[in-house]
């Protein structure tokens, strides 16, 4: 009964000392989405991503510039979809399978062509890149292979000033 009452007294203090502790420092964490354009790999930070779907119709829209695809119906509301691929500098590649709509107003989609899945890394392994008005904000370090961050909030300044620029010179709008 004793070694009972004394393996009891043991649990409780190891139960005290636990509380009696500071906190394990955790490591903060950045949760991405790793998508393919064409051949090129990057990342999103999904506090920037409001959904993902695939298999949606992008209906076409006349007299706007190619890296518009058109319009779609995502989540009850008509959204500009975007080729994000020609946003960033390639060749218009026609329909990808993906788009993500982000996060924040006006609303919109860019779609890709491959979902490469989720990433959780330390915020330490992205490095900034110091221009905050380019597409891509970071470069996530480590893993097999850099992988840069594209910043949606900057990708979506960067259409609405070309959009300005084009209503300023009289030409159509995006």
């Amino acid at each position: 009964m004793s070694a009972l009452l004394g393996r009891a007294e043991d649990l409780r203090a190891r139960f005290d000392r636990r509380f009696a502790e500071p906190l394990p420092v955790r490591e903060p964490v950045v949760d991405l989405l790793a998508i393919r354009v064409g051949t090129d790999r990057y990342a999103v930070r999904l506090s920037q991503v409001d959904g993902l779907v695939t298999g949606r119709p992008v209906t076409p829209l006349p007299g706007v510039p190619p890296h518009l695809l058109g319009i779609a119906g995502l989540r009850g509301e008509l959204v500009a979809v975007y080729d994000l691929g020609a946003i960033l500098g390639g060749p218009v590649a026609g329909t990808p399978r993906w788009v993500l709509l982000a996060a924040g107003t006006p609303r919109a989609g860019y779609a890709f062509d491959e979902l490469d899945g989720h990433l959780r890394v330390p915020a330490r392994s992205l490095v900034a890149t110091g221009h905050p008005q380019d597409a891509v904000s970071a470069v996530v370090t480590g893993g097999d292979q850099p992988r840069p961050v594209l910043d949606l909030t900057g990708i979506g300044a960067t259409i609405q000033a070309r959009c300005a620029v084009d209503t300023d010179m009289g030409g159509e709008t995006t």
